[in-house]
């Protein structure tokens, strides 16, 4: 990860990018709240169950978390903290509430239900650093609020087990968006790589979070 210094600027107003100082403060104010600035994917979820088994007295989130290591992680520490948050501007996050496609039926169901409650437990936790979203207000009123606003994405079909109610549920939990596929056929999509003995997916897909919260 690149350092921070390298955002610091010379005496004639040039960082180690060479990128303009004047040029980056137009675009800071178009980038800082009270305009929101999205990160459509976040794996912490995931990465938390892995690292700490979704026990969160475990980490702080509030403190630098880059230098923290974390022998169960593939990438050994965590990408995200609360001051990377504020340092690199971001005002609104959709959190993965990501389940592996090896897990399927039931279990995919339970385990995507645990990421979307620790998103709701990070909220609890961190509620001076960030709030739950349930609309588009609610993310304006908490990026104004100086706060993080947050919300749930299912990142594939297989999650809801072929059951439309699983999907409707996951919605009144907070979730906004679900992606079809991921790696294998999943309900309603075709993924990008076929495996080998996976069923044929529907001719019909689900409808969209956006069509149930209607």
């Amino acid at each position: 990860m690149a350092s921070f210094k390298n955002f610091e600027f010379d005496a004639n107003g040039v960082n180690a990018w060479g990128h303009d100082a004047a040029l980056l403060a137009r675009a800071r104010k178009l980038h800082d709240p009270p305009n929101v600035t999205m990160d459509g994917h976040n794996d912490l979820p995931w990465t938390l169950y892995q690292a700490y088994e979704h026990r969160l007295e475990k980490v702080d989130l509030r403190e630098p978390q880059e230098a923290v290591h974390c022998p169960a992680l593939r990438h050994r520490y965590l990408h995200t903290d609360f001051p990377r948050v504020r340092k690199g501007g971001l005002t609104a996050q959709f959190w993965s509430v990501y389940v592996p496609t090896q897990i399927r039926g039931d279990a995919a169901v339970q385990k995507t239900l645990e990421q979307i409650d620790v998103v709701h437990r990070l909220c609890e936790k961190y509620s001076g650093e960030m709030g739950f979203a349930w609309s588009a207000a609610d993310v304006r009123r908490i990026v104004a609020e100086g706060k993080l606003a947050s919300m749930c994405g299912v990142e594939g079909g297989h999650q809801i087990n072929g059951s439309l109610a699983t999907l409707r549920m996951y919605h009144r939990l907070g979730v906004r968006y679900m992606s079809a596929t991921r790696v294998f056929y999943s309900f309603g999509g075709v993924a990008p790589r076929r495996a080998p003995g996976n069923p044929p997916a529907p001719r019909r897909p689900p409808p969209t979070p956006r069509s149930i919260g209607r």
